[in-house]
This record gives structure tokens, C-alpha cells and sequence, in this order.
């Protein structure tokens, strides 16, 4: 059956020219015996994202185009690097004819820095106020699309730390609650043109202190028990990218043994799903607009 979302991902892949096919099934002595061609590397990335990402393969595929860059082949593995770059409204950075480096970014880069440019707001801020009275919880896209569509605010709790943290929803000073939004986020979560990041203020009443949980709140953190309507909310302020570099991430593949149809093994290795090798998280600065 068609599928429309998997179709838009596929229209977000770029394969580098000089890759026309690798080896998806070998014999012994890791002799090929079916190449996946041009046309099929697409869908093969796809299907790799799918995998590796999970769940939350939509988020990344909303966040960055994909560029295959490179197929390195070993003898009994597969790697593929990849180039993640943020998707919409980018330009080329230009190197400054004065810069240190203007030279060698004319001369191996065509005088572009490898930086993209993305359009400023008009209406940024310069930074997050420190009000004592509040306190911040930065949040992906997804989050702040949840509170807005349910009413209320409260964490997956996917990264909090054991059974003792269930149930907790951590907020921090407005400097930690925007390292939160951006930087210490997953590649997936990201803030982006697309789906930008989202800090938050809600009054210091609504929450406990470490003195309160010692054992489940750290020190300067602070965390409300369960729901908190959206109406609780202060202050709300979007992280607007306007520059950008790629990331980089490698899929490595092992060839693995193949079963026929009977199930019998039949002296022929195929690739496993990909795991992670080596990466670098995009470079993302961006500039602060007040949205509530």
C-alpha cells in the first residue's frame, strides 16, 4: 500500500553520485550475490532510519534531510555515513574574505564555510529573564504540541532516573531549562525551523525542592507531581534557528547468516539491522522570540 508519509521521507534522501550499488547478500569468501542498485539504496535508508529511529523516526525525518555520503565496505560489515542537515529556508554561509580560513574554504569548499543561514525573527529577545519566583522546563516541539492539544503538562518520563522519578515533571533555572530544549536533546528532538523548541515558566508555587524529595529531586531542580493545567503556564518562549551545520551519523551493518525457506542455513549472509558507529549532533544557533 502507498504510503505518503514514507514517500516525503524518501523525497528527504540524497544519495551521493558516485554510489550506484553495494552488496546486500554475499557467498562465501564474501563473494556478492545481489547488489541493491540506485534505485533501491532509497528505500534500503529508509527502511534503515525506520529501524534504528523507532518511534520516533517521524520526529527525525521532520527535522533534517539525509545525505548519503559515503559506503565504506569491510569484510564482514557495511558502514554508511550520512550528513544531517536541517531541513528549510537554508543558504550557504560565504566565507569573509578577511576570516582565517578564507583560503582553504575558497579553495576545497567553493568559499562556502559548510554553515547554513536561516532567516532571524524580527521580534527575538536577547535572552530569558531570571525571575525567582518561576521556574523553567525546556521541551521538544512534540511536548509543547501535547500541552497545547491536552491541557496539561506533564512528562513522558523517559529520561528521568528510575521508578523514583515516575510521575515528575522537572523544571530549572531559564539557563538550564534552554541547555534542556536544545542542546542536551536527542538529534530527534532538536529544535528546528520545522518543529522548534519550546521553554516554559510556571510559577515556583507549583512545584517541590530537593528539600521536599531529596531522594528524587537533585539540588536546584525542581519537579510538580503529575497533570498541571497549561494555564499554569507564565511565560513561553520559542528557540528560532538561524544557523545551522550538518550532523553526521554512521549505520554499521554485519553480515549475518541467511536461512532459506525451510529455515535450514544455506552458506549465504545477509546485512543485520544497523547500529550506531561514530556521530556528531548538528551545530544549531538560534535566537529567542516570546510567544506567551
Amino acid at each position: 500500500m502507498f504510503n505518503f508519509k514514507d514517500w516525503l521521507f524518501s523525497e528527504s534522501i540524497y544519495i551521493n553520485n558516485d554510489i550506484k550499488e553495494f552488496p546486500l547478500v554475499v557467498g562465501p569468501g564474501m563473494r556478492p550475490v545481489k547488489n541493491v542498485n540506485s534505485d533501491e539504496l532509497k528505500q534500503f535508508v529508509r527502511k534503515s532510519f525506520h529501524q534504528y529511529y523507532g518511534n520516533e523516526f517521524t520526529n527525525f525525518r521532520d527535522r533534517y534531510d539525509i545525505f548519503l555520503k559515503k559506503i565504506h565496505s569491510g569484510y564482514s560489515e557495511i558502514i554508511f555515513s550520512f550528513q544531517n542537515k536541517p531541513k528549510l529556508f537554508r543558504k550557504p554561509e560565504m566565507a569573509d574574505p578577511n576570516g582565517d580560513f578564507y583560503h582553504l574554504d575558497l579553495k576545497h569548499n567553493g568559499g562556502k564555510t559548510g554553515y547554513y543561514l536561516h532567516k532571524s525573527p524580527k521580534d527575538a529577545v536577547k535572552e530569558i529573564p531570571q525571575d525567582p519566583n518561576l521556574v523553567y522546563r525546556g521541551m521538544s516541539y512534540e511536548e509543547w504540541q501535547f500541552i497545547r492539544k491536552n491541557g496539561f503538562i506533564q512528562s513522558r518520563n523517559d529520561y528521568n532516573l528510575g521508578d523514583i522519578q515516575n510521575d515528575l515533571t522537572f523544571y530549572g533555572s531559564a539557563e538550564t531549562a534552554e541547555y534542556y530544549a536544545n542542546g542536551f536533546a536527542p538529534m530527534q528532538f532538536q529544535t528546528s525551523i520545522k518543529k522548534p523548541s519550546i521553554v516554559i515558566a510556571i510559577s515556583r508555587d507549583n512545584v517541590k525542592s530537593h528539600q521536599d524529595m531529596p531522594d528524587a529531586i537533585p539540588f536546584s531542580e525542581f519537579a510538580h507531581i503529575g497533570k498541571l493545567s497549561s494555564k499554569e503556564i507564565k511565560h513561553a518562549w520559542m528557540l528560532t534557528p538561524t544557523k545551522s551545520k550538518a550532523g553526521t551519523l554512521d549505520f554499521v551493518y554485519k553480515y549475518i547468516p541467511l536461512k532459506d525457506d525451510n529455515g535450514s542455513y544455506n552458506n549465504l549472509y545477509t546485512l543485520s539491522s544497523p547500529r550506531e558507529g561514530s556521530r556528531s549532533g548538528p551545530f544549531i544557533r538560534y535566537e529567542l522570540r516570546k510567544i506567551i
